[in-house]
């Protein structure tokens, strides 16, 4: 009887892990691998992630940060020079 409640494992799997890894890089930065205009590709802790400019465009190879996760649409904007080196100037070494 329990068979008719089994799901295949491909389907509900593929998805949390979907979700899962895009709540995961909320507030992250990562870097442009293409050109944002608005819509382009970014790696974002070592994975290959398909972002949205909240600008509207960001160059390659510049440094962003995820600003909001819906669904599977991922919105970044582009981290100022300033704020990165405040960052890492910020670690008490």
């Amino acid at each position: 009887a329990d068979a008719g409640l089994a799901v295949p494992p491909d389907d509900p799997d593929a998805f949390t892990a979907a979700d899962n890894s895009l709540g995961e890089i909320m507030g992250r930065s990562g870097v442009t691998k293409s050109a944002l205009r608005p819509a382009g590709v970014a790696m974002i802790d070592g994975k290959r992630v398909d972002v949205v400019a909240s600008s509207g465009f960001i160059e390659n190879g510049k440094l962003i940060k995820v600003v909001e996760t819906s669904g599977n649409r991922v919105v970044v904007r582009e981290l100022p020079e300033t704020e990165k080196q405040s960052q890492e100037s910020g670690n008490g070494n």
